[in-house]
């Protein structure tokens, strides 16, 4: 009414005052400008690239590096320089164990783990402060590979018939310890990760040779003590990975991959090439309903989660999970492919309260290349004609190459020690998997002939 609330240049400063003085436009201002405490705990690789994703968007970044954990791996050069490994100047501050960070004061509005050895420092830490995280009690559900298949089958879910080997107590498998078992068997350690120590045996001479070489209480990738092995039945399929990001007991689905393995190289579990697929295909809706029913078996309320699968038809059996953001590979790919990538689906679920979750859908095909050679050797660098080649594939959007000139280089064996990634998108399939093929046949002087095995061809994924 313009009789009683003339606009005048007063009237309107009254209004503009009173607003901003209005303690819910103060409250929504403060949400919108707010700048969240978010602490990574382990931070490597893809948990590095995530905490500067976090920073890059005006977040301010904390670590917690457990730096008594891993001075073996420091020492026997699986992991690299400490300041390379863990980019110290992305953090606010650092935090070497667990009781500074309980002791700094400092409210965290976030925490997250930067790769699988943080999950259950991460999961005490959420329950301590009482922030969204997965049940510090289930931590094993999801962290051992015995408890995470025994879970699995007492809920009856599919699950990989497994027997837990104490390192303390042993002396030799029996034929009598692998009743019910038929060879192959897999061998693995119960809280292992990147494919470190996995065996294919054909035999049980193959067992006792390979847990005779153990080193008791050594320490593994996931920067605890190797204790435990575990005997796993081998289950034959199609291997999948489902990437989810949960929000409070909701999960969304970002990421679907088909692997490839290559059985030449000594580890024959490795991932040579993950072809990635649309997590809208109707052929894939049976799998991710069955990849839910899972995460709230294994406890994943919250969070990132990676998920590998063997699939025969309808007939899905989890073969491992890691309740973090996925390892290994360019973590900036995912936005290249799908239309939300999975740095941002984490940071939307942590940031802006799952808001903007949604699943994903697929935009460019693509394939991610481990590049993993089947000899040791001395890297003497790309020859001319290699890069020239390498310079005429359009699709290749990605090449690096982990050994420095003039330096050796082992055999693949694990998850780190391939020799490079390669990343290669595109709008037409069958580019796409030319393009693959390209790559092995340039570098077939560094990684060696094994790829003839490899299909690179992505022309039946849908």
């Amino acid at each position: 009414n313009k009789n009683k609330f003339p606009l005048t240049l007063d009237s309107l400063m009254y209004f503009f005052v009173a607003l901003i003085n209005n303690p819910y436009y103060i409250a929504i201002k403060k949400q919108l400008h707010r700048v969240y405490k978010c602490l990574f705990i382990n931070p490597i690789r893809n948990g590095k690239n995530l905490a500067s994703y976090f920073k890059n968007n005006g977040q301010e970044v904390y670590a917690l590096i457990e730096i008594d954990k891993i001075k073996d791996l420091l020492k026997s050069k699986i992991l690299t320089d400490e300041k390379e490994e863990f980019s110290p100047n992305i953090y606010t501050k650092y935090f070497f164990n667990v009781d500074q960070v309980l002791e700094s004061g400092i409210a965290f509005d976030c925490i997250i783990p930067g790769c699988e050895s943080g999950v259950e420092v991460c999961d005490y830490l959420c329950h301590k402060f009482g922030l969204d995280g997965n049940n510090y009690a289930t931590t094993d559900y999801r962290r051992n590979k015995y408890v995470m298949q025994e879970q699995l089958k007492l809920n009856g879910l599919a699950y990989a018939k497994s027997k837990l080997v104490n390192l303390a107590a042993y002396k030799k498998i029996t034929p009598a310890d692998l009743t019910g078992f038929s060879f192959p068997i897999i061998l693995k350690p119960a809280t292992g990760t990147g494919t470190k120590d996995v065996y294919f045996c054909y035999n049980i001479e193959d067992i006792n040779a390979r847990l005779a070489q153990v080193e008791y209480g050594a320490t593994n990738w996931t920067f605890s003590k190797t204790t435990h092995f575990v005997i796993q039945e081998f289950i034959q399929g199609t291997e999948y990975a489902l990437d989810f990001v949960v929000h409070r007991n909701k999960s969304y689905i970002i990421v679907v991959s088909k692997y490839f393995k290559n059985f030449k190289v000594e580890n024959r579990f490795l991932t040579t090439e993950s072809v990635f697929l649309s997590p809208d295909n109707t052929e894939f809706s049976q799998l991710i309903e069955y990849g839910k029913k899972v995460l709230k078996t294994l406890g994943v309320s919250n969070g990132a989660a990676h998920l590998e699968f063997i699939s025969n038809g309808e007939n899905h059996c989890l073969i491992d999970i890691g309740a973090r953001m996925r390892g290994g590979g360019d973590p900036w790919f995912y936005s290249k492919v799908y239309s939300i990538g999975l740095m941002e689906a984490i940071y939307d679920k942590y940031i802006n309260n799952g808001r903007n979750l949604k699943n994903n859908v697929l935009l460019k095909y693509g394939i991610h290349i481990a590049l993993n050679t089947s000899k040791s050797g001395i890297f003497r660098g790309l020859t001319s004609n290699e890069k020239k080649r390498l310079a005429q594939l359009p699709l290749l959007k990605e090449l690096t190459l982990y050994p420095k000139l003039n330096q050796p280089y082992k055999k693949t064996t694990d998850l780190l020690t391939s020799i490079g990634v390669a990343t290669i998108i595109g709008e037409v399939k069958k580019e796409v998997s030319k393009t693959a093929r390209e790559i092995h046949i340039i570098l077939k002087n560094h990684i060696g002939d094994w790829y003839e095995n490899i299909p690179s061809d992505i022309d039946h994924c849908k």
